[in-house]
C-alpha cells in the first residue's frame, strides 16, 4: 500500500514530501457507517444506545448527561490493527457534552467528555437507554478496514517541513481528492481542520489554558513541549449527517488523543478530546 501512496503523491508533485514523511507512515483502521435497525449486543456502533455493564453509571457533566457517541468493540478492529496497538478484546466508549460542545483547549473541558473501557464478561452487557437529553443520535453500524496514511500538512510531526509554493498548491489539490469523504477511524493520522493538536493536548492535559498563545510561549509551555511527541490519534469521529445525524460545529470532527504509554497501559480515561471545524 505504501507503493500506491508514493505513486499518488508523486503524481501530485509531492515526491519530496513523501521522502520526508515515509518514516511517519501509519496504519489507520477505517470505520464506515451504515444505517442500522438491529445491532447485536456489544457490537461496534456510532450513536444509538450503548451496551454497558450494570456497575458503570451514565456519565454527566454536572447535571447534564453526556451524549453517547461511539462504542468500539476491539474484537472488530483487531484484524485491521496491523501495528498491534489496540487490545484484542474489550469495548471503548466515548461520551461527549453536545450542549456545551467544548473545544478542548481549556483544562476545564475534561468534564465535557468521558472515555470508558470495559474488558469484562460480555454476558454482563445490557442496552442502556439514553437519559433524557436533547442530543441523541440514531444508531449506525460500523464496517472496519485499514488504510495507509501520511501526516496532514499541518501535523505537528512535519512542523519543520519547508513547503514551496508549488508543493503547497499540490498538497491542496491532493487534499481535495479525499477530504470531502467522511473519515471516521482509529489510529492513523488526524485529518486536521484547524492545525496540529499534539502540543495542545500536551499543554492542556498539564493544566495549561490554550485558548490563546500565552501557554505556548511561556517557560512552562516550552518545558512541556517535547512531550507532544508522546501523543497519537486514538479515534476520529467525523460529521456524518446521513447515517447518524452527527454534526460537529460547522461540519467539523472530534479527535480523541492519547499518549503512547497510556494506550499501551490501556488507561483510556487519560485521553484528551479536541473539536475542530471549518
Amino acid at each position: 500500500m505504501t507503493t500506491t501512496l508514493e505513486q499518488t503523491l508523486s503524481a501530485h508533485g509531492l515526491h519530496h514530501y513523501w521522502q520526508t514523511v515515509k518514516p511517519l507512515v501509519r496504519n489507520a483502521i477505517t470505520l464506515t457507517t451504515h444505517k442500522a435497525g438491529h445491532i447485536p449486543l456489544g457490537a461496534s456502533r456510532l450513536g444509538g444506545d450503548p451496551d454497558l455493564p450494570p456497575h458503570i453509571d451514565w456519565p454527566y457533566n454536572g447535571k447534564t448527561p453526556l451524549s453517547f457517541i461511539a462504542q468500539i468493540n476491539f474484537a472488530d478492529s483487531k484484524p485491521h490493527d496491523h501495528d498491534d496497538r489496540l487490545p484484542a478484546s474489550g469495548i471503548l466508549y466515548l461520551f461527549y457534552d453536545c450542549e456545551a460542545e467544548n473545544w478542548g483547549f481549556d483544562p476545564k473541558d475534561k468534564s465535557g467528555f468521558k472515555v470508558l473501557y470495559y474488558d469484562g464478561d460480555p454476558a454482563a452487557l445490557q442496552p442502556r437507554p439514553v437519559p433524557n437529553s436533547d442530543y441523541t443520535f440514531p444508531a449506525a453500524s460500523l464496517n472496519f478496514d485499514s488504510r495507509t496514511e501520511i501526516p496532514n500538512w499541518s501535523s505537528w510531526l512535519v512542523r519543520d517541513y519547508n513547503w514551496t509554493d508549488e508543493e503547497s498548491d499540490a498538497w491542496w489539490e491532493y487534499w481535495e481528492t479525499w477530504n470531502e469523504d467522511i473519515r471516521h477511524k482509529l489510529l492513523g493520522h488526524s485529518d486536521n481542520i484547524q492545525g496540529d493538536m499534539e502540543l495542545e493536548c500536551q499543554l492542556v492535559s498539564h493544566g495549561e489554558y490554550c485558548g490563546d498563545s500565552d501557554a505556548y510561549e511561556s517557560e512552562r509551555g516550552k518545558a512541556l513541549a517535547p512531550g507532544a511527541a508522546d501523543w497519537i490519534l486514538l479515534l476520529q469521529i467525523d460529521s456524518d449527517e446521513d447515517n447518524c445525524n452527527m454534526m460537529w460545529g460547522d461540519s467539523g470532527r472530534l479527535y480523541l488523543w492519547i499518549r503512547k504509554n497510556d494506550l499501551a497501559a490501556r488507561t483510556f480515561d487519560k485521553s484528551w478530546l479536541v473539536l475542530q471545524c471549518y
